[in-house]
């Protein structure tokens, strides 16, 4: 009963989660370049747009995979998985 109700709603949030985090995604790129003085259409653009434009599909990606690195490693599940697998099944056994 309990997976019946939980899936859906674990696979409900996660869908919302993906289209909220790509709206502010797309946003954030909007909102730098305009902020970095891009103007569609045109063939050359200002220095600052084109600064702004590595910085956003450069640099910011770059900067973010380092820190997701970085959390990977602090990330200790690998070093705890061990003792969650004995705590529950001393949970199975004594149900």
């Amino acid at each position: 009963m309990f997976t019946k109700i939980f899936f859906p709603a674990l696979y409900s949030g996660a869908s919302m989660g993906i289209k909220i985090g790509t709206g502010f995604g797309s946003a954030f790129i909007g909102w730098g370049l305009a902020l970095g003085g891009y103007v569609g259409g045109q063939a050359v653009q200002a220095d600052s747009a084109l600064f702004t434009i590595n910085v956003l599909f450069i640099h910011l990606p770059i900067i973010l995979s380092i820190l997701m690195i970085i959390l990977l490693f602090l990330f200790k599940l690998d070093k705890q998985y061990p003792q969650i697998l004995r705590e529950l099944k001393e949970r199975n056994a004594s149900v």
